[in-house]
């Protein structure tokens, strides 16, 4: 077995939505820069893609290669260990894979599984719905099993203070009028402190 080497996770690459604003006659559309709806209110952090994600819950967790392996393979895909760590290196070093959303949702569905046990095979599977950040903390809730104050100190802990009902619309679906997306800083933030509250002294 690959013996973990954990490191605390730090910032990634920062990225930006773009959007065109019109600009005086004759003249190019100028882009201009705004942040995701989820982060307003934020301060400025680097965003999160799914090599930061792997990486915090890897160190939040405490796993190994071949556990993280071992889970991709419970969630339907294949990965081998040997093939982890390009995958948890931070963009811009050497190495860096990215992580695909389907291998990544593939862990947290392997997760999932590991901790919560295999689903129940009366009920119908739920539809498949494209990765993205309420996805991700959502599958993070169910696999960790974790109450809604317990969300609640740990986004705080990681600098982030939501309201029960900022929490609540996180998980609603997206055509519900309190819907809330889930930016990359607040995912950042949840992450973050998610690594401060099960390894405080990491």
């Amino acid at each position: 077995m690959t013996a973990p080497t954990y490191a605390a996770p730090g910032a990634s690459g920062d990225a930006s939505v773009g959007s065109q604003q019109p600009s005086r006659p004759g003249q190019p559309m100028a882009t201009t820069r705004k942040r995701p709806q989820g982060d307003r209110g934020l301060a400025r952090e680097p965003a999160m893609n799914n090599n930061d994600v792997l990486r915090s819950l890897r160190f939040s967790l405490e796993l190994s290669d071949d556990e993280i392996a071992r889970l991709v393979g419970l969630g339907g895909k294949s990965l081998r260990a040997e093939d982890v760590q390009p995958r948890l290196t931070r963009e811009g070093e050497p190495g860096m894979v990215p992580c695909s959303s389907a291998v990544l949702g593939a862990f947290l569905d392997g997760l999932i599984r590991d901790r919560r046990g295999p689903p129940d095979p009366s009920r119908r599977p739920p539809a498949p719905v494209p990765l993205n950040n309420n996805e991700i903390l959502k599958k993070v809730r169910i696999a960790l099993e974790l109450r809604e104050e317990q969300m609640l100190k740990i986004a705080e802990v990681g600098g982030q203070k939501l309201s029960r009902s900022e929490l609540a619309a996180l998980f609603r679906k997206p055509n519900h009028r309190h819907f809330r997306p889930c930016g990359n800083q607040l995912l950042r933030r949840f992450m973050r402190g998610l690594v401060k509250t099960r390894r405080p002294t990491a």
